[in-house]
């Protein structure tokens, strides 16, 4: 009596809801002051399988195996490995929707000893985390916000160039989609594909995760109630995406139409003297030059990504290196390709570079190396991208094309290691099992072949087992008629 007096002083006096039950499963209706006002119903609930089922995803088994672990008939003594059964066997944390919120809840379970050394009861303290949540999630949003600013500030036009890109690219989706879901669905599939690697490349990580999100839903088969809540996810996904570019803009001082160039001092300087000596020609080809920057500048964003993915993965490491004898580019000239590139280097980190472990194994450094070397002519751009992780895998390409009935199986014994690993840009082909949110979905190089060809150009891959692969793009260059006057 007196420990139920205890109890019940104790449970007056704390902020978190508490309440505790037994070994069948029964809540003692002695509970906290505090659960009733985090959750109002919970009065309702006299045993823990109505409990769980009302405000956790918990599966009924998981109570029956619970009990049967911590009070188990053949033994009297307390179980001895709580913790790890009570982590195993019932939920952690949860997430509801009241009133048209989301709350966010935390469980937490303690063992009430009797003076037998017994297992009693247990105790189990609710705590509403959604307020500390909604923190942690302003704050990362500001820390996201405030890094989508650094890499604007840091490179103006190629943030215009991105932003423009990006919009252009989302307003499309939305067209597929009012064409009809259905009707459109490979082509939404890759559109959001290049959308989520593009936008996590300058910062937008947690519309790039809500893409992401959207491809898992595209993935199951869709009723026509699904369909209607994708349309609705994917207009609140645009409508955020273009209120965090408006963000930037305003802060900025930056419109659609505007645009800026940086220019080197050095070359400002020569532009001054040509103009004074009014050297026509001279000046309109120092013009072109300072609209040009070193390919390092342009591409710095990559450099980050793939730092991000290191961090994210940390099974592996890798480092973007430019080809000292890379030439210089426009922003303008490889906006068109970020898409492509995204990919591409996505799938060089994910497939081809091999975990710190292994690549430690077999002798090579643990960082791998991912190269890039641009080369220009009059009308066209050349991209070499390069690894040195394990290569494709020709084989198990030529393996799936079988199973999936791209190819017969005289067709695969039959063709050449060349043609093998060309077979990652069939649409709907991967050579991984499962998808997760980097690959697998047999989208990305399907995306990338048919990007760079919609632009005129062409993309060939080449591949060694064991020595990594490379890409090589050729994109035709849409030459201004003043410059070919000039």
């Amino acid at each position: 009596a007196s420990s139920e007096a205890g109890m019940r002083s104790l449970l007056a006096g704390i902020s978190e809801g508490l309440f505790y039950f037994d070994r069948f499963g029964k809540i003692s209706p002695t509970r906290s002051h505090a659960l009733a006002k985090i959750l109002p119903d919970s009065d309702s609930c006299d045993d823990m399988w109505k409990f769980l089922e009302r405000y956790s995803s918990c599966k009924p088994e998981n109570v029956e195996a619970c009990l049967s672990f911590l009070w188990p008939e053949e033994d009297e003594n307390f179980f001895s490995d709580f913790n790890s059964t009570i982590k195993l066997l019932m939920p952690q944390t949860s997430q509801l929707q009241a009133e048209g919120e989301s709350l966010f809840l935390s469980f937490e379970y303690r063992p009430l000893i009797n003076e037998k050394n017994q297992l009693e009861k247990v105790i189990v303290i609710v705590t509403d985390m959604t307020e500390t949540r909604r923190a942690e999630k302003a704050a990362k949003q500001q820390m996201e916000r405030m890094q989508r600013f650094g890499k604007a500030v840091a490179n103006i036009e190629g943030y215009q160039l991105f932003r423009d890109e990006m919009l252009d690219l989302a307003a499309s989706i939305s067209r597929l989609i009012r064409d009809g879901l259905h009707l459109q669905l490979a082509a939404i599939k890759r559109s959001l594909h290049t959308l989520k690697g593009s936008l996590a490349t300058f910062g937008f990580v947690e519309a790039s995760s809500n893409v992401h999100a959207l491809e898992d839903q595209l993935a199951k088969p869709l009723n026509q109630t699904d369909r209607v809540l994708i349309s609705e996810q994917w207009q609140s996904l645009e409508d955020t995406l273009n209120q965090q570019f408006q963000d930037i803009d305003l802060t900025l001082g930056l419109g659609r139409e505007q645009q800026a160039i940086s220019v080197d001092a050095g070359t400002y300087e020569r532009l001054v003297q040509l103009a004074k000596s009014r050297a026509d020609h001279d000046l309109m080809e120092l013009v072109y030059e300072l609209q040009r920057s070193p390919v390092e500048k342009v591409f710095a964003k990559y450099s980050d990504y793939l730092t991000a993915l290191s961090q994210r993965y940390d099974s592996k490491k890798v480092r973007l290196e430019f080809t000292p004898n890379s030439g210089a580019v426009k922003p303008a000239e490889v906006q068109p390709i970020d898409g492509a590139l995204v990919h591409i280097l996505r799938n060089c980190f994910d497939h081809g570079i091999e975990p710190i472990e292994l690549r430690r194994t077999l002798g090579k450094p643990e960082v791998g190396l991912i190269s890039l070397q641009l080369m220009r002519s009059d009308r066209s751009i050349e991209l070499i991208i390069q690894d040195d992780g394990a290569g494709v895998d020709g084989d198990r390409l030529a393996q799936k094309a079988v199973s999936n009935g791209i190819w017969t199986k005289e067709e695969a014994e039959n063709a050449s290691q060349q043609q093998k690993v060309q077979l990652m840009f069939e649409p709907g082909l991967s050579s991984k099992d499962d998808a997760d949110d980097l690959s697998g979905r047999g989208v990305g190089m399907d995306a990338v072949k048919h990007l760079i060809e919609s632009l005129g150009g062409s993309i060939l891959v080449s591949s060694r087992p064991g020595q990594g692969s490379q890409f090589h793009l050729s994109i035709p260059l849409v030459v201004a008629p003043e410059e070919l006057a000039a």
